[in-house]
């Protein structure tokens, strides 16, 4: 989803469709876990048909000493394909991709046999790194590893391999030494380079086998070169980016829907939100006719005493925990201001705007929307709340007049939109005059299409549809009413 752009009096926010694969089970309803161990274990965990487990183990190296044995480590899903990395206690990183031969039989019905898998598993090494340590900050340590797909849109995107070192010094040291405590976000991007022969290689005599860039595979077995994959010449790398260095203690990194912003939540109850390609810190800039971030448009996460902070997986509200174990929830303040905010003024607008256009973001890949709801106050104005309703609408391309449909086309298929009523629960939320316990018009009718739709959904799966009509007995139940 592209930034919102205001031409005249209204808002156009780009929508392109994009595909995506992910890792999963073969069969349908069934669960599988991938996980590592600090023994230098990767482990596949399948539900098989009947019910029980069946595990798939594969050793990623010897475990000599106890510098090997395994601290920190992430997977990421790269279109379907999963990478691992790993950090051990020597301090060496290690990139592998894995891969999973599930060797799926699928079984008959007629003889009672039923589906089956005895999955396989390998791994290709990618690529060692001794010795990862920041050389900004002395003393700071691996507190976490994430692997990031390319930014969706991006013409040329590259896998990230991102590592957060975080250095607190001990109390007794604080007051001497307030310049070792901080946070370093390295960034490796994972590319591909060309195999290239040495120049003495053109130096043999004609006739002598010459040796291939293509023909370096290793021996059978559950480990794999690169270069066996569709380009043989072309081997993946880690390209080490320049170090982020900040004088906050990051506790945790996370990215959003689109992998093109880190979110960096620090100790002081802050969060920043960076840009993936700059690593530039996202600020309100004010612009009140383009906006791409809630960031941008003046959303800031102020400080709090926490020990611990978590982001939604909206990336739109925060929960923080203090030192008396409490758990509080921390939204970020509008710095612009709500107060006497209308219509007309152009930053609240941006800011609503730019909350609907989270809306659709998050409405497309079915997570909740109540964190929204939650960062506009109940004195908002009534025309705020209802641009809100009417950009979500508009950035879905969503249309509520179900009257309209042509008789010829399938009635059913507005009263089965879902992301259209998930629309009309929040215009059912903010649909009010002064007092939110009283809805006014625009609410009610929300209230009446969330009941009808529940009415003929309910009836018509309780009831035996005639298969032979041409239209579906839930639209015709749904006219009746």
């Amino acid at each position: 989803m592209s930034p919102a752009i205001k031409e005249g009096e209204r808002w156009h926010t780009p929508m392109q469709p994009y595909s995506y694969q992910t890792a999963s089970h073969p069969i349908d309803g069934k669960s599988a876990l991938l996980y590592a161990t600090r023994g230098n274990h990767l482990k596949l965990l399948v539900q098989q048909p009947s019910s029980p487990w069946t595990e798939a183990v594969l050793e990623l190296g010897d475990l000599t000493s106890s510098s090997d044995i395994v601290t920190h480590a992430c997977f990421g899903d790269i279109n379907g394909q999963i990478l691992l990395a790993t950090y051990d206690v020597a301090k060496s990183l290690r990139l592998y991709r894995v891969h999973i031969v599930w060797n799926h039989v699928q079984g008959d019905v007629h003889h009672g046999q039923p589906p089956s898998v005895s999955p396989v598993l390998r791994v290709t090494h990618v690529q060692l790194l001794d010795r990862v340590l920041p050389q900004i900050l002395n003393g700071a340590e691996l507190s976490q590893l994430l692997i990031q797909p390319p930014m969706v849109g991006a013409e040329k995107g590259h896998v990230s391999l991102t590592a957060l070192f975080t250095c607190l010094p001990d109390d007794q040291q604080v007051g001497h030494r307030a310049s070792g405590r901080g946070s370093v976000i390295s960034t490796w991007e994972l590319r591909q380079t060309e195999v290239v022969l040495h120049d003495v290689f053109k130096t043999l005599k004609p006739g002598t086998d010459k040796p291939s860039a293509s023909k370096v595979s290793r021996e059978d077995g559950p480990y794999h070169d690169d270069a066996e994959t569709d380009h043989p010449q072309a081997r993946d790398t880690l390209h080490c980016l320049p170090d982020i260095h900040t004088v906050k203690v990051y506790l945790s990194i996370s990215e959003n829907i689109y992998h093109s912003t880190l979110a960096c939540a620090a100790s002081d109850g802050t969060i920043d939100f960076r840009a993936r390609e700059t690593m530039d810190i996202i600020l309100a800039d004010g612009d009140s006719s383009r906006v791409s971030s809630l960031p941008q448009a003046g959303f800031v996460f102020i400080p709090s005493e926490c020990v611990d902070i978590s982001l939604s997986p909206s990336g739109c509200i925060a929960a923080v925990t203090h030192q008396d174990g409490s758990v509080h929830l921390h939204p970020p303040a509008f710095v612009h201001g709500w107060a006497n905010a209308r219509i007309d003024h152009y930053l609240p607008q941006a800011a609503i705007v730019a909350l609907a256009r989270e809306t659709g973001i998050l409405l497309c890949h079915s997570l909740g929307t109540d964190d929204i709801l939650a960062l506009l106050p109940l004195e908002l104005d009534q025309g705020l709340r209802r641009r809100f309703i009417a950009e979500s609408l508009r950035t879905l391309s969503k249309n509520t007049d179900f009257s309209a449909e042509d008789a010829a086309k399938d009635k059913t298929r507005v009263m089965k939109d879902s992301l259209l009523f998930k629309v009309m629960a929040m215009q059912l939320v903010l649909g009010y005059d002064s007092d939110p316990t009283k809805c006014d018009i625009p609410a009610k009718l929300a209230w009446a299409m969330l009941q009808l739709r529940s009415l003929s959904s309910n009836l018509g799966s309780s009831m035996q549809m005639n298969m032979n009509q041409h239209t579906t007995g839930e639209f015709q139940l749904f006219k009746r009413v």
